[in-house]
């Protein structure tokens, strides 16, 4: 699933440009480069400070079985701690298929596959594990701005079942003469379901973020956020904040 969807992610800029020399107008490259003063995944904080960087591809369907009705996206995330000491490097990769019914562009289903993949850890099992995800996402639903969903996420390897429902408002400052610049809040919480000898716990958080586009191929922003957990000795509560960089081809 796509990370700047799911609140994991670093910011929701991206920049994209289309190919339109190979005739593929909905071809789209994105790229993100993100410092974060600490790398929160759900609820649980895995590293200090890091860097993180990201690549995306994605093609409407059209080009592929002439539908035109969804996206099919694949792309690689990964998460490097500035010290050494302070958690292992994860890299994951991702392929999904984003879909709206006809005729509307206000509901979309997400499904797909994610593998993480901790190439410091000691080589067992769980250092590369697998999840399948669904999603379902319901944008500005008479409310401007207002966007709203949820996710159901299985690890086939540890054995875990987790349910993300959010919400999501996005807006710019066009009415105030700045298109250019965006505002977005997301809040949402968690719910792990474990076995295999893994946790069951909860989680929750929000997020704010103000991004600035420089051009049509680039742009930068700042965020925050809180999450902690329950149900877990894992650490939680954790304040965090971010400024990353995108970028098109």
């Amino acid at each position: 699933m796509r990370r700047s969807l799911l609140f994991a992610a670093p910011l929701f800029l991206a920049a994209s440009v289309s190919v339109q020399g190979l005739g593929l107008d909905d071809f789209q490259v994105v790229t993100q480069q993100t410092y974060v003063t600490d790398y929160i995944f759900r609820g649980v904080k895995e590293t200090g400070s890091a860097i993180q960087t990201e690549a995306e591809i994605s093609l409407n369907d059209r080009h592929l079985w002439g539908q035109g009705d969804g996206t099919v996206y694949l792309g690689g995330w990964a998460n490097f701690p500035v010290k050494q000491d302070d958690g292992d490097n994860q890299i994951q990769g991702y392929v999904g298929y984003d879909w709206s019914p006809p005729q509307t562009d206000k509901v979309s289903f997400d499904v797909g596959l994610t593998v993480y993949w901790h190439p410091d850890g000691a080589d067992t099992a769980d250092d590369r594990t697998h999840e399948g995800f669904l999603g379902v996402i319901f944008r500005e639903f008479g409310i401007y701005g207002v966007s709203a969903g949820s996710y159901l996420i299985h690890d086939t390897d540890l054995k875990t079942t987790t349910a993300l429902p959010f919400v999501n408002f996005r807006t710019d400052l066009a009415n105030w003469g700045q298109p250019q610049i965006t505002f977005e809040f997301d809040a949402y919480t968690g719910f792990t379901s474990g076995r295999k000898g893994s946790e069951s716990y909860n989680y929750y958080g929000v997020k704010t973020a103000v991004g600035y586009d420089i051009n049509e191929v680039a742009g930068v922003g700042v965020g925050m956020g809180y999450e902690d957990n329950k149900g877990t000795s894992r650490r939680g509560n954790n304040l965090f904040g971010e400024a990353s960089i995108s970028l098109g081809f």
